[in-house]
């Protein structure tokens, strides 16, 4: 039990930034942080050890938010004043572009995106995956990954000039 609650302290924080971004609602994402974390702590004699052990919870709460999105149907990413202090786009932007926007407009231009490029961009900047991880809990390559993120990144920032 004890190891439990070190992995529960080492990755919650960037688990729940992950799902605070992907609801756009502090009181969902704690409930999918908790559910994640039961779900994780219910089959951690399965768990292989063929990847990182952070890669399996992201995995599990992706899916997690999954069972719910689907219940849901959509939260929206433009209603975040709330929680702007769970935000770190450091990764997506630069600084002098990061001076021209506000984060509202940033994170619902991501709000926009299709499933995949939405789930790299979210992955990446809430829980500083690397791009091997991200491809991994995705299902997908390092270099699918490295490259949606990429390209990604270049349609926001177009997106946010116009």
């Amino acid at each position: 039990m004890k190891e439990f609650d070190e992995l529960y302290n080492l990755y919650s924080e960037g688990v729940y930034k992950y799902l605070v971004y992907l609801t756009g609602n502090l009181s969902v994402a704690e409930d999918l942080l908790q559910e994640t974390f039961f779900q994780a702590f219910k089959s951690i004699n399965k768990f292989k050890g063929e990847s990182k052990i952070s890669t399996w919870l992201y995995g599990i709460a992706r899916n997690t938010y999954l069972k719910n999105y689907n219940r849901e149907k959509k939260y929206n990413l433009c209603h975040i004043d709330d929680f702007k202090d769970h935000i770190n786009s450091g990764e997506l932007l630069d600084s002098n572009y990061e001076r021209k926007e506000t984060l509202r407009e940033i994170l619902c231009e991501i709000n926009k995106l299709d499933f995949e490029s939405k789930q790299v961009v979210l992955l990446r900047i809430s829980g500083d995956l690397s791009f091997k991880d991200i491809g991994e809990i995705l299902g997908k390559s390092e270099s699918w990954a490295r490259v949606t993120f990429h390209r990604t990144k270049i349609k926001l920032r177009k997106e946010m000039e116009l």
